[in-house]
């Protein structure tokens, strides 16, 4: 489980985002020109380190992931729906427990709670995916359906925190 959804996070690294930096200062973080903050997550939540976007994994949990991404290149017009179904590639057997459209940041986002299966391994999301300023914001939080629940407050938390303190001025 913990290998396929490592590769779920490559992979939403590579196709949702294509982040230019990351970095990490003071609490700051940024992303593709964009400075932000997030809410806290607890200690057992180990950020690993990569070239693109944040990923968190619980370090007493196998398999249960956050990645946090922004991409500032050529958002286009695509509806949040098409942007969240993207950041879902790769997902089979996908039933949307909720879909819905929040307030967010000033700008509507899209939310979803989601069971699907990765290579035939069962899987819950929560996402948000938000545009902004010509840029993609984009969260999820992945875990076994038997543990999806324990962390998922964690997770939420962390995006009612977010803040955004520079956009990328082009």
């Amino acid at each position: 489980m913990q290998a396929k959804l490592a590769f779920l996070v490559c992979f939403s690294l590579l196709t949702a985002s294509s982040c230019a930096g990351t970095s990490y200062r003071a609490g700051t973080y940024t992303l593709d020109g964009v400075r932000f903050v997030l809410g806290d997550l607890p200690p057992e939540w180990k950020k690993v380190y990569g070239e693109r976007g944040l990923t968190w994994r619980r370090a007493d949990t196998k398999g249960t992931i956050i990645t946090v991404n922004v991409s500032c290149r050529r958002v286009g017009d695509a509806p949040l729906e098409v942007l969240t179904n993207h950041l879902l590639f790769g997902l089979t057997e996908r039933n949307f427990e909720l879909r819905e459209l929040v307030p967010y940041l000033g700008r509507e986002a899209e939310r979803t709670l989601v069971s699907a299966k990765l290579d035939g391994v069962p899987v819950r999301l929560s996402t948000m995916v938000l545009k902004r300023n010509r840029c993609i914001y984009d969260a999820f939080y992945a875990a076994a359906p038997d543990r999806f629940e324990s962390h998922r407050g964690e997770f939420e938390h962390m995006l009612a925190g977010l803040e955004v303190v520079e956009e990328r001025s082009e």
